[in-house]
């Protein structure tokens, strides 16, 4: 159960981490990517571009398993995943809002021994049967 909570969290706090986003040419000579998209200039059409490198004004890279290499004026925009920090502290405080409001509801509620109230009010002992 923790294990499966904690691949939740994982993957919630990586999904909002990052976005795609549209990204100057010269973003991939600094920041490594695994893959980008393009919009065409010619006729708007969305590419995929797999291990994506620029030199100079061309883009290089792999376009469904093939080589393909794309100058900068057939390129209208340039859209790469990027960090996204706003996004990431609202989940960490909505995140640790929740942990807070969890801790105080289980260790602060019944008698305050951290055993949810219910229980123990009958009056009678371990030994006895109970209500």
């Amino acid at each position: 159960m923790l294990k499966t909570v904690a691949a939740g969290f994982g993957i919630a706090l990586v999904a909002a981490c990052t976005h795609v986003a549209p990204a100057p040419f010269g973003y991939l000579t600094t920041h490594g990517q695994q893959r980008v998209w393009i919009v065409r200039a010619d006729n708007d059409s969305v590419v995929e571009v797999h291990s994506p490198r620029a030199l100079n004004d061309t883009l290089m890279g792999f376009v469904d398993g093939h080589y393909a290499e794309f100058g900068r004026r057939n390129i209208k925009q340039l859209r790469a995943r990027q960090t996204a920090p706003v996004r990431t502290a609202i989940l960490l405080a909505g995140v640790t809002g929740a942990g807070v409001v969890a801790y105080t509801q289980i260790f602060t509620s019944g008698n305050g021994a951290g055993i949810p109230s219910g229980y123990g009010e009958c009056g009678c002992d371990f030994d006895d049967v109970c209500c």
